[in-house]
């Protein structure tokens, strides 16, 4: 693996020549099918990046990703090539080993949960999406960021959703106050009260 990450580590472009260039702090989603075709999903910035297999990445980097785990930091740099509601297309030039902040946090909170109040509201957390049903319908498929701050509060560790498909500035915010391996509390940010989830 290391010999893997040190050939993704060499730039396999110069950035800038088939898009805007980019780097990013990333949480890999993971390696295979998606709407597009074949590719590697990476969450930054609040936003689902693609990158293709049959496109212009770094094949060494693509490789890299499929072999390491859901949930790992990275450093990614590159070409942004398209960038849909809260989506966007890649070209990976490189790829090296990053930090996440909220890494205890993030592991934590994976898994399915089931709302204290209401049983037939289910939420899975699966990498950086989190999936929400009701009586075992998909409601929302959203994008999970954990930061410091959102929807202008600040200090602690924030939960920020953004529905896939929906408006980009239209961010559910909510304070972690709580969450270990059976119970996680929320507090939604602007209304004030805590939304309490159990393991099923």
């Amino acid at each position: 693996m290391a010999g893997l990450m040190a050939a993704a580590a060499i730039p396999s472009f110069e950035r800038g020549q088939a898009g805007e260039p980019f780097f990013v702090n990333a949480i890999l989603q993971g390696c295979g099918m998606t709407e597009g075709g074949e590719g590697c999903t990476f969450y930054a910035e609040g936003a689902r990046w693609i990158a293709y297999r049959a496109g212009a990445s770094n094949p060494a980097a693509l490789e890299a990703m499929a072999a390491l785990p859901q949930g790992t930091p990275l450093l990614v740099s590159g070409d942004l090539l398209f960038v849909g509601d809260i989506t966007a297309e890649a070209a990976i030039a490189s790829l090296e080993p990053g930090e996440d902040a909220y890494a205890a946090e993030r592991a934590a909170m994976q898994g399915v949960w089931v709302s204290a109040d209401d049983p037939q509201s289910v939420i899975e957390i699966a990498g950086s999406e989190q999936t929400d049903r009701y009586g075992g319908e998909v409601m929302r498929v959203s994008v999970m960021t954990l930061s410091e701050a959102c929807g202008g509060a600040e200090g602690g560790v924030y939960l920020g959703l953004q529905q896939m498909g929906g408006d980009p500035a239209d961010q559910q915010c909510y304070a972690l106050l709580s969450v270990d391996g059976g119970r996680m509390e929320l507090s939604y940010v602007g209304r004030g009260n805590t939304l309490v989830y159990v393991r099923p």
